[in-house]
């Protein structure tokens, strides 16, 4: 009984100490992942519906629809990507411009998109801001997604440090 007392002792203390005690939370960079490819996923959905604007009635409701679909997600990345810059930062990695930032540039775009989708009765130009719209969106959507794979990487070998 006592060697498996000493045992558990030996065993519970290396787990704190491979844990680094007080380190910063370790994120859930599949997850962020997912919710990048979720993004570009909307985002080449909004594209390609946007190709069969008719009507303004039209545009309308896909930008509704399109907000509705995004905004969630966009949320949940927000909610995350301080938690991945920390982690970034603590292994000496600090990115600039950070997933933060890219989070907000990403609100910021579908702000302005759907102040913009359909001020034009015109549908050449809406389809045009459309794709304006979803190739910002992409680029950003890919930044945060090698953001997430790179720390993914990072963690593999050493995880988030104090």
């Amino acid at each position: 009984m006592k060697t498996l007392i000493v045992v558990l002792a030996i065993c519970a203390a290396g787990l704190v100490a491979c844990s680094g005690g007080s380190s910063p939370a370790t994120p859930d960079t599949l997850a962020y992942g997912r919710v990048a490819n979720d993004i570009s996923g909307a985002v080449q959905k909004h594209r390609a519906a946007s190709a069969f604007f008719a009507t303004q009635a039209d545009c309308i409701d896909e930008r509704e629809r399109y907000d509705g679909h995004l905004a969630p997600l966009l949320q949940r990345m927000q909610e995350t990507s301080g938690e991945m810059d920390a982690c970034m930062a603590s292994m000496g990695h600090p990115e600039t411009p950070t997933l933060e930032d890219t989070c907000d540039s990403m609100r910021s775009e579908l702000t302005r998109h759907m102040t913009a989708a359909c001020a034009s009765a015109n549908a050449d130009v809406q389809i045009a801001e459309a794709n304006t719209h979803a190739d910002r969106m992409m680029r950003w959507a890919r930044l945060e997604f090698d953001g997430s794979a790179r720390l993914g990487g990072m963690m593999r070998d050493r995880g988030c440090r104090p």
